[in-house]
Formats: structure tokens, C-alpha cells, sequence
């Protein structure tokens, strides 16, 4: 995901070969220290609109569905 966002920028910039590569490695060591799960959670991640009873407007505060809330985190 870091890697995507970083290479599909619609900015360009003037990173070199040498920048491009340093990215890549810190990303393969990001991953690499990662489990399985934090991996599978990063790419499954919740909205708080997923797991609520009603859509609520900013300033007021989510109702959470306790039922949704465990049926999305049964593992």
C-alpha cells in the first residue's frame, strides 16, 4: 500500500535510482518484520461505518451494532 501510493503520485518528483531502491528496501524490511495477521489486518481494515447502527454527522458521536462489531472481528 505505501509502496502503491508512493510510486502512483501524481507529483513528480526528482528521487533517483539510488532513492527509488532505499524505498523499496525499507519497505521489504517493513513487511518482512510484519506477521501474517498485522499483514491481513493492514489490508482489511474497518470504517466505523461498517460496524455502526446509523450514519451519524461529524459532530455527534457512532453508535456502535455490537453484533456487526463481533461478526467483523471473529477470527
Amino acid at each position: 500500500m505505501i509502496l502503491f501510493c508512493l510510486s502512483n503520485s501524481p507529483i513528480k518528483s526528482e528521487a533517483t535510482t539510488k532513492d527509488k531502491q532505499s524505498v523499496n528496501e525499507q519497505v521489504k524490511l517493513l513487511l518482512s518484520k510484519m506477521t501474517l495477521e498485522e499483514k491481513i489486518g493492514q489490508m482489511t481494515q474497518l470504517t466505523i461505518q461498517a460496524v455502526s447502527i446509523t450514519q451519524c454527522p461529524a459532530q455527534q458521536r457512532w453508535k456502535l451494532d455490537m453484533k456487526k462489531l463481533k461478526e467483523a472481528t471473529l477470527q
